[in-house]
């Protein structure tokens, strides 16, 4: 018996995504269901045990379950009369273990065996998702079968695993079941290639047709044509990693740098910045010009990369400042830079900065992360005319995966990959601006970012 491994086949559309958290770069979710509107499951059932009276429950969940541990983050949530964001943190005692779209069956058998008695009960939500195009897809397409495991293990976490799943793909998927077995195991295995490798998307939709030849007509055909629906954007991903990073506008982070030249205090005014070269940011879906006007510079000095950023504005009275401590994912709800880094060796890597400078930083390899941490050395300055940033960020080797950027000195050869963007908060709407403009409304669009290299 094995216990359950993460089933991966609802990221690899919601990779496609490349989304971020700030505004403007997300997905736009309506809670809708719970396992109860789960159609052809025999079991799921919620075994829930009253909540505490006086908990709310949050939109977004900050916790999650890892190997018998619960781990608590701060998150973010519309509403309330602290605003329209207002952050929390929760105590073991006060929560229902909940887990989003994406993840649901990411919790092992161990872990639902070993939470028993401790926490007050687990339930499951399903997410109906949808894009501003108007893309959309059935909230259960891809979340049927996290939910139909979880619930079973719900009521007997010693099942066999391996059983449960033989048992799913007989009863949902009937003629297809091979084929659909064939489909998620290969899903589960590449699906962090699959926004990367044209060959692994080349073979999901063949793995996916043979699944639909299978179920022919009728009930079966339709549940596997839930899946074709759900991954139709990984067709056009596939068309954009066919052309590749061709045009990618480049910078270049002067080596050679003496720290000793540098103060670190926001001001921008060191001989360590003479001479470098302040490229600009331009309006993330045009390209043009925006309205208010930044630039960055890069150096690279002591095996670190230290950038310095000028945001101009002519409404420094109405300065937006969602926070000023790190870690708190308000950030969002004001002017931020986001910095993006895809090393060779990861990709890749969020640090989101406000001008107070306050950090938040995330490893987004495997969606979101916020245990990771940049290390990274960060000073503020706001004058009259706008607000300036002076950020030191230490590469490593990767030994702990939770602190610092691992990667070497780009080079031409084996460059980074990136992007810097500016989120200026004010009415009537943000305005959002990037060194690599996107041509869409979010920030994390891996395929549109820059190649940053040391000469």
């Amino acid at each position: 018996m094995r216990a359950v491994g993460t089933l991966h086949l609802a990221r690899v559309a919601a990779l496609l995504a490349l989304a971020g958290v700030a505004a403007g770069c997300g997905l736009n979710t309506d809670t809708s269901s719970g396992p109860s509107a789960v159609a052809g499951s025999q079991t799921a059932t919620q075994a829930m045990a009253p909540p505490p009276a006086t908990q709310t429950t949050p939109a977004e969940p900050p916790w999650h379950v890892a190997h018998g541990r619960l781990l608590i983050v701060d998150s973010v949530h519309s509403g309330g009369a602290e605003g329209p964001y207002k952050s929390f943190a929760v105590t073991l005692e006060q929560v229902e273990v909940r887990q989003p779209e994406g993840w649901v069956s990411a919790a092992s058998a161990e872990d639902l065996a070993s939470l028993k008695g401790v926490s007050r009960g687990e339930h499951i939500e399903v997410f109906r998702s949808y894009w501003p195009d108007g893309y959309t897809w059935d909230a259960l397409a891809a979340n049927h079968l996290n939910c139909y495991l979880t619930a079973r293990l719900y009521w007997d976490a010693t099942q066999d695993v391996d059983a449960l799943l033989e048992e799913y793909y007989d009863l949902f998927y009937g003629p297809a079941r091979a084929e659909m077995k064939a489909f998620i195991e290969y899903t589960e295995a590449n699906w962090m290639k699959a926004t990367q490798d044209v060959a692994v998307i080349d073979q999901l939709f063949e793995l996916l047709g043979a699944a639909e030849a299978a179920a022919g007509e009728g009930i079966y055909g339709r549940r596997v044509a839930l899946i074709t629906d759900y991954m139709q954007r990984l067709h056009q991903l596939r068309e954009r990693l066919a052309t590749g990073r061709e045009d990618a506008p480049e910078a270049r982070a002067v080596g050679g740098r003496h720290p000793a030249t540098l103060t670190l205090d926001g001001a921008l005014d060191d001989p360590f910045w003479e001479g470098l070269y302040a490229y600009p940011l331009r309006e993330l879906q045009t390209g043009e010009r925006p309205g208010q006007r930044t630039t960055v510079k890069f150096a690279w000095a002591q095996n670190a990369l230290v950038l310095g950023i000028d945001c101009r504005d002519d409404d420094m009275a109405n300065l937006r400042v969602g926070s000023t401590r790190d870690g708190d994912a308000n950030i969002w709800s004001g002017d931020t830079i986001e910095v993006l880094l895809e090393t060779q060796v990861h990709s890749y890597y969020q640090i989101a900065i406000s001008p107070s400078g306050a950090v938040v930083s995330a490893d987004r390899a495997r969606g979101i992360d916020p245990l990771w941490s940049a290390q990274a050395e960060v000073a503020a300055k706001a004058g009259e005319e706008g607000w300036s940033l002076e950020v030191r960020i230490p590469v490593t080797d990767g030994a702990d995966p939770l602190k610092g950027v691992a990667g070497r000195q780009p080079s031409r050869t084996f460059p980074w990959y990136f992007n810097v963007c500016r989120q200026r908060v004010r009415e009537p709407g943000n305005e959002l601006s990037a060194f690599s403009p996107t041509g869409g409304t979010g920030f994390h669009d891996t395929l549109k970012f820059g190649k940053l290299f040391v000469p």
